[in-house]
């Protein structure tokens, strides 16, 4: 074979080569997005009806009603205010992918059915379109491991995870949110193992006092608290939030998280009532924010049941307080979303050991 034919040969054989490997991406892509619609459809299906709009109600984004398209409403809006459709709220959050999720109108996040859909839209939008499109694979991610999907939101999350960003804040957001998905898949070992490896590269890059470093750390200490290592998680979260402390304000979101595990440490160290007395002023700040009835409220509402059940002489307000929180969770998330799985756990604990005290003590099991 001559040097031209031997050349031709190559060449027509690296083309070859390339576009089997075109066609083989495109059908990992295909593949790999029916995965994910068909783990969307999974969670929505399981998201009960909300209320209703009024007959006069109508989108803050476009004023136009339900003629349109449907109104929807899950976020901490109350009265008249809040309602929106899907559509509006996807082409707001196209131009402005970081605060897509937030309501226009209270600034809380969006929950539930709106969540997904909102997160399937952007998703959608934003194929292809490099940090956008990472930003929604995020976000969708994010909306599933909420709604229980989490085989589909760890694998979003471990391919986002190979993939170079360029920005070390943007690297470490991903790598937070793997460790998550690895939490909530059941492997908070390999959670532990990612968050500890965060908390150092974060800290070196950005400093201690960096919100993204900050996020780590009490991510891992509820890690930690959770896999039972008690005195590490105690340390952890009370340095977290004495450095918290001097970022963000009093009532701000992340300090009531990081107050949320401190009360969790409490009950570990048999302090339950100054636990009880830590979630009752957490609740009040959410519960002026969001709403009493919540879903962020409820699961809070679950673990102050949870901790008054295990003092003397406060049985009947553990128990009503925990059955409310069930119900209110059944009906806002339905009744297979982990957050309603969990309040129904905490009250089989409790019926378990026939709301005694002394046994709820012995047998603690938060987790």
């Amino acid at each position: 074979m001559g040097v031209r034919a031997a050349f031709a040969a190559t060449a027509a054989a690296g083309l070859a080569f390339y576009l089997w490997q075109r066609r083989q991406r495109r059908r990992y892509l295909g593949e790999s997005r029916e995965y994910t619609e068909t783990a969307i459809a999974s969670a929505l299906r399981r998201v009960p009806a909300r209320e209703a709009p009024p007959a006069d109600a109508t989108c803050y984004v476009c004023l136009d009603g339900a003629e349109r398209a449907p109104l929807h409403r899950d976020c901490a809006c109350r009265g008249s205010s809040g309602w929106a459709h899907v559509e509006c709220l996807a082409d707001a959050g196209k131009a402005n992918v970081d605060n897509a999720f937030l309501c226009g109108m209270c600034r809380s996040l969006f929950q539930g059915a709106v969540q997904l859909r909102l997160a399937r839209a952007l998703w959608r939008a934003k194929a292809g379109e490099g940090r956008g499109a990472r930003l929604a694979t995020s976000m969708v991610a994010g909306a599933l491991l909420q709604h229980g999907e989490t085989a589909e939101a760890l694998r979003l999350m471990e391919r986002l995870a190979r993939e170079p960003t360029g920005d070390a804040v943007e690297g470490f957001r991903v790598d937070l949110q793997l460790a998550t998905a690895h939490d909530e898949h059941g492997d908070p070992r390999r959670a532990e193992a990612l968050l500890r490896s965060l908390v150092g590269r974060a800290t070196a890059e950005l400093g201690a006092e960096h919100p993204m470093t900050l996020t780590a750390s009490a991510t891992m200490g509820a890690v930690l608290n959770r896999l039972g290592d008690d005195a590490e998680a105690a340390v952890v979260i009370r340095s977290t939030l004495g450095a918290a402390q001097h970022v963000f304000p009093a009532n701000d979101p992340f300090i009531l998280f990081v107050e949320t595990t401190l009360a969790h440490v409490h009950e570990n160290e048999g302090r339950d009532a100054d636990a009880v007395a830590l979630y009752e002023r957490i609740i009040a700040a959410q519960s002026r924010k969001l709403g009493p009835s919540h879903p962020a409220v409820s699961v809070l509402t679950t673990n102050m049941a949870a901790a008054l059940a295990k003092i003397d002489g406060r049985r009947g307000d553990a128990e009503r307080l925990l059955r409310g929180a069930c119900h209110q969770l059944a009906a806002a998330c339905g009744p297979e979303h982990p957050d309603a799985l969990y309040a129904r756990s905490k009250l089989a604990w409790c019926e378990t050991h026939g709301w005694d005290p002394a046994e709820l003590r012995r047998n603690v099991d938060w987790r």
